[in-house]
């Protein structure tokens, strides 16, 4: 450390006190820590560390009141879905059900489009939940796919049922 000089009263040049020098400043004649300053630092370090970790922990009161990071962003709404179905009867009469709010209403409308047609003892072969379905049939085979796009539902729909088979049935069903 530089030694600067100073004017004093006298215009005598005197050294300026050094701002590093620990015991120019201390009142102690040391550089031992005020007492009081060390107390309060402790007192302060021993009170709030354990109240800001309390505060996190499940079950507190402060963990349901504080901002924690969610799932997500907007994930809390639930995704509206629509429903559909296809029912076939003993005697080969089909029904059919899109734009249901949910999988019971689109089993019973199906059931009773298959009804009306004069279906006997209609029963649902499936249900789909937003997306597209499609069935395909030939005099001995049939086949039904779902999926999102109804041009690959139309494909699978084929593929599975076989060489002979057209499409019976397809539809979407998309949330309004």
């Amino acid at each position: 450390m530089g030694c600067s000089l100073v004017a004093s009263a006298a215009n005598k040049l005197t050294p300026a006190p050094d701002p590093y020098d620990m015991k120019a400043g201390n009142p102690h004649g040391s550089t031992a820590v005020n007492p009081f300053r060390f107390a309060l630092i402790l007192l302060t370090l021993v009170v709030a560390i354990p109240l800001a970790a309390r505060a996190q922990q499940p079950g507190s009161a402060a963990y349901n009141s504080s901002v924690l990071p969610a799932h997500g962003v907007g994930d809390t709404k639930r995704r509206q879905l629509s429903w559909g179905a296809y029912s076939m009867a003993d005697n080969s009469w089909v029904g059919w059900a899109t734009n249901a709010r949910n999988e019971d209403e689109a089993r019973s409308e199906a059931l009773e489009n298959c009804s009306e047609r004069g279906g006997v003892d209609c029963k649902v072969l499936f249900v789909f939940a937003n997306s597209c379905a499609a069935v395909a049939v030939s005099d001995d085979e049939s086949a039904w796919a779902s999926g999102e796009a109804l041009e690959v539902v139309r494909s699978k729909a084929l593929a599975s049922c076989g060489a002979n088979c057209t499409i019976f049935r397809e539809g979407c069903s998309y949330p309004r």
